[in-house]
């Protein structure tokens, strides 16, 4: 006979434990991500070994994490898609003809480029796939910007913590997801293309 499928509270209480252990779950509910499914392995295992008592009960909980289509707002790459080459860090002319003569004539496209094409460059083609990796760091979500805070500028945000972003305005789980944000920036635009950059014009406020 198999065992009694756990309730929800019994696994509502497991997850609270596991986080309380240190499972890396900081929260649910991410910008773009919605919960499909709680669930609990069952045994005799636990947290502190075999105990034959146990047998059937529900020991480790599972939490399914998907794209929330709906939900999901715009990402960096969407936003700056059809910014230049150039606008790459480390991306100079040179490296836009380069690219261009494989097809990719902005960011998106170098995000597009897949080895096949990058082999044609050859000796350059490990330089290269820095650069799409870079490129490829944009396609980070963007959360809803607060009211107020569209004539920011980005640049001297670089590097601002979740909780810096909060102290600004910024909703607890927004200022998360703009954490994460200027850092993909930091890490793939040269900063002298985001000189100029206010924080509307990325989330399209």
């Amino acid at each position: 006979m198999s065992p009694a499928e756990p309730g929800t509270d019994e696994l509502v209480a497991l997850l609270l434990r596991e986080l309380r252990g240190g499972v890396a779950l900081a929260r649910i509910g991410a910008p773009g991500l919605r919960i499909t499914g709680i669930s609990a392995r069952l045994g005799s295992a636990d947290a502190g070994g075999i105990d034959p008592s146990a047998a059937g009960r529900p020991w480790q909980v599972e939490v399914s994490l998907d794209p929330d289509e709906a939900g999901a707002g715009p990402s960096l790459l969407g936003r700056l898609g059809a910014w230049p080459v150039t606008a790459l860090r480390g991306a100079g002319p040179r490296w836009a003809e380069r690219f261009a003569a494989l097809g990719a004539r902005d960011v998106a496209g170098v995000a597009a480029l897949d080895r096949a094409r990058l082999a044609r460059l050859g000796s350059e083609a490990g330089r290269a796939a820095a650069l799409v990796g870079r490129a490829r760091v944009l396609d980070t979500p963007l959360a809803p910007l607060p009211p107020g805070l569209a004539g920011r500028a980005v640049l001297p945000l670089l590097g601002s913590t979740a909780a810096e972003l909060a102290a600004l305005g910024f909703p607890s789980g927004a200022a998360v997801a703009w954490a994460r944000a200027l850092d993909a920036l930091a890490a793939a635009v040269d900063h002298r293309a985001l000189a100029t950059l206010a924080l509307g014009e990325l989330a399209g406020a």
